[in-house]
């Protein structure tokens, strides 16, 4: 039975690894058959060759990026966080925008669904010291 603390240190990771930009920290965090869908409708990335498909396509768009956790509800195996997102080049400028992201962890402690809610008509400019001290 997956713990409120296997789904916190989960999303945690999630966010802390998404930040450094450790793709292979991040990418060890989802299980085997995972699926990954941000944002909702986009087609689910499954398997972690797939996500990691989506992480090279993610990381390509910005060189930083920062995640401020704004909530964390745990409930069961499951996790809503609620955040912001900035993305930007190292000089600064860039964009951000809030999210909310419904994960699923399985018994040993890795997700197994991530799906996000944002809206894309909803990104706006970010300045240039919110990214500059992103990531």
């Amino acid at each position: 039975m997956t713990t409120p603390d296997q789904v916190r240190s989960a999303v945690d990771g999630y966010v802390t690894h998404f930040q450094a930009r450790d793709r292979d920290s991040w990418l060890d965090l989802f299980a085997e058959g995972a699926s990954l869908i941000d944002p909702v409708p986009a087609e689910p990335a499954v398997g972690r060759d797939a996500i990691g498909a989506f992480w090279d396509a993610m990381a390509g768009m910005a060189e930083r990026f920062s995640i401020e956790a704004r909530s964390l509800h745990v409930c069961g195996d499951q996790a809503a966080l609620v955040y912001t997102l900035v993305a930007g080049p190292a000089e600064g400028g860039g964009v951000s925008f809030d999210g909310v992201e419904i994960f699923t962890v399985d018994d040993e402690g890795r997700i197994s669904s991530a799906v996000a809610y944002w809206d894309p008509s909803e990104i706006h400019k970010a300045t240039a010291e919110a990214v500059a001290t992103s990531g």
